[in-house]
């Protein structure tokens, strides 16, 4: 009997092992399984969460529905657990999250806390039931302190939700099937330049037609874009844009009849806009403003310039003049701007990253406008006729009279409400001829290259050459000299001019750089040639005798064909005698440059051979003449000119 009873009594302790076990492991599982379904409460209703702005660092979900189990009493708690792991994956910083329900019904809340879990964050909201049985309703459940300044716009976001009985146990994971309802993270920006509109344009005879031009949009939503003006936000441009175009980013323009000064932009949600419908000239309220997607502001100008042809005796290094120039704002006509002259491409679109001259800050309307050259390079100014353009830059924050960088600005933008910024801004081309820069009275010279339309140089052109080309009588004014750049784009840089009234066009290459060139007419283009500019044109004679002579003449020669040319004796002492022979090819005076450290006391002694050979002047102080730089100037017949 002994014996029977310990078998039974084993036998109950086993089964009662076994039944605690399956406890054990049961406890802390999914809603699912963790335990019995007519312990567990039951989630009815999930929540709707509201949209997330980026920006925000709040969000409610509403609409949490919970049936408590038939055996809780009023003491019993329920813990409503949410998993905030999916907006952490979007980039949502939960770290300092929190929870709190403004409105609950049917029970109470005692206790919110945030729980690390396996590397889940878990915002937990511990509910009393009221004991009447009833469903409790959490109308608003707020998650505070989330930071989604670096969140990603995102669709059919959900949280992880679940309910448990008591306070302590904490779900090792959720069910697929118990997630909230889907919201969405959205974002969008806008961006307003200040721009000119109902302006000339370069490429089209007619003005814009007037339209406020918004660009660089985004979004993931619906949205509504509001113009305002003035303190006030008054509504002066309304467009609505679809999910579809903010995702595209298209620029838009917008209609208004209330063109000029300072505006606004704000990109609003319709989920967040509310059912109130607005117009033009009502007053954006300021929750309305505070709860934009995206807002930019800039100011809306008219503006124009006058280039027109203009034509100049010689080259201009200093300064050239146009007609006029102009910006209206209708604050007063105070806003800044400065007038620009660009090259032109071989399409005549302009170079907007090169710069001829510019203005100084102007305001208003102008006439007669100064655009001053860079006097501190030498090689800055226009010294051939060719083709340029006349832009408007605006310079917000500077006075009238100041000197201007245009490095430092950009292009007035110019909106058509049908093409939105056309190209060039607001900008007027011409021709600027330079008279001097050919002779047209004069014939072939034989210092000038001949280039045929379909023969190729066999030999570099110097800058400071002529150019002659064979032109047809009926492309006289279509024969451009272009060059290429090193993306094999092209530009044109000097239009040339007729001589003698033939079919011949000349074209002066003085001061253009090193690179690669083709004449271009209508009936096609040139054999490209190269052309070596003067930063060039070097030519260093390290091989030469290194010798000291007594008596007796070290002699070199030197031949070319440019117009100008440096010869720099090194290494040379007082007693060294230099002698230079010139051939020149035309009768008339011959400028030369001395820089000598061992000079005559005065022009006379300058010795000169030769027919018709003299030093006509010498420049600086010569009595007597110092170590220095010196200009002389020889006159001769055509010939040979000999000074020494």
């Amino acid at each position: 009997m002994t014996r029977m009873r310990s078998s039974q009594w084993l036998s109950v302790g086993i089964a009662l092992c076994l039944v605690i076990g399956v406890i054990v492991l049961l406890f802390g599982a999914s809603l699912a399984s963790a335990q019995n379904s007519d312990d567990v409460p039951t989630l009815n209703k999930t929540g709707d969460p509201n949209t997330v702005l980026v920006g925000q660092s709040e969000q409610n979900i509403t609409n949490i529905e919970i049936t408590p189990n038939n055996q809780i009493n009023a003491t019993d708690k329920i813990s409503l657990y949410i998993n905030l792991s999916n907006v952490e994956l979007r980039g949502v910083d939960v770290s300092s999250a929190s929870l709190s329900v403004d409105s609950i019904q049917h029970g109470n809340i005692t206790n919110t806390s945030q729980i690390r879990s396996e590397d889940n964050t878990l915002l937990r909201a511990t509910i009393r039931p009221d004991g009447t049985g009833r469903a409790i309703l959490v109308n608003t459940a707020r998650i505070s302190g989330i930071d989604t300044s670096d969140a990603k716009k995102s669709t059919g976001v959900e949280y992880d939700i679940a309910v448990s009985s008591g306070s302590t146990s904490v779900p090792t994971k959720f069910t697929k099937e118990l997630t909230t309802n889907p919201f969405k993270i959205i974002d969008g920006t806008i961006e307003i330049h200040d721009q000119a509109t109902a302006s000339p344009q370069l490429h089209r005879d007619t003005r814009t037609t007037a339209g406020i031009t918004i660009d660089n949009i985004s979004g993931n939503t619906n949205s509504t874009l509001f113009i305002t003006r003035n303190n006030d936000n008054e509504i002066i441009g309304i467009r609505y844009l679809s999910e579809y175009v903010l995702r595209t980013n298209q620029a838009i323009s917008v209609n208004t009849p209330y063109l000029g000064g300072d505006v606004k932009g704000f990109l609003v949600a319709n989920s967040t806009l509310g059912s109130t419908d607005y117009d033009i000239r009502d007053h954006l309220p300021s929750n309305v403003t505070h709860s934009a997607l995206s807002t930019s502001e800039g100011r809306i100008v008219t503006a124009s310039v006058d280039l027109a042809n203009r034509s100049y005796a010689s080259s201009q290094t200093n300064k050239i003049t146009i007609p006029n120039a102009k910006v209206s704002d209708t604050i007063e006509d105070k806003t800044p701007f400065f007038v620009s002259l660009h090259p032109v491409n071989s399409s005549g679109y302009i170079l907007q990253n090169v710069t001829v001259a510019n203005s100084k800050v102007l305001t208003g309307w102008n006439e007669n406008v100064d655009l001053y050259f860079n006097t501190t390079n030498p090689n800055s100014g226009i010294f051939r006729s060719n083709r340029y353009a006349a832009a408007i830059q605006l310079s917000r924050g500077l006075d009238a009279g100041n000197r201007v960088s245009p490095k430092n600005y950009e292009l007035l933008r110019n909106s058509d409400l049908n093409n939105q910024f056309v190209s060039d801004g607001v900008a007027d081309a011409g021709t600027i001829l330079i008279e001097d820069s050919v002779h047209t009275n004069e014939s072939n010279s034989t210092v000038a290259v001949q280039i045929k339309h379909n023969q190729s140089l066999d030999k570099p052109v110097y800058a400071g050459q002529y150019l002659h080309y064979n032109s047809s009588l009926s492309d006289i004014n279509n024969t451009e000299l272009h060059r290429i750049d090193n993306k094999n784009r092209s530009r044109v840089v000097s239009l040339g001019t007729r001589l003698n009234n033939s079919s011949q066009i000349k074209y002066n290459t003085s001061m253009l750089t090193s690179g690669t060139y083709y004449i271009h007419s209508k009936r096609g283009n040139s054999e490209r040639f190269r052309i070596i500019g003067k930063e060039k044109q070097n030519i260093d004679l390290q091989n030469g005798p290194n010798q000291t002579s007594n008596g007796n003449l070290i002699r070199f020669s030197v031949s070319h064909s440019v117009p100008s040319m440096e010869i720099i004796l090194d290494k040379t002492t007082n007693n060294t005698t230099t002698t230079l022979e010139l051939t020149t090819s035309e009768t008339g005076p011959t400028p030369v440059t001395i820089n000598a450290y061992a000079s005559p006391a005065s022009p006379s002694d300058f010795v000169t051979t030769g027919p018709g050979i003299s030093v006509d002047s010498v420049t600086g102080d010569t009595d007597p003449l110092s170590p220095g730089s010196y200009d002389l100037t020889l006159r001769s017949e055509h010939g040979t000119e000999v000074a020494n």
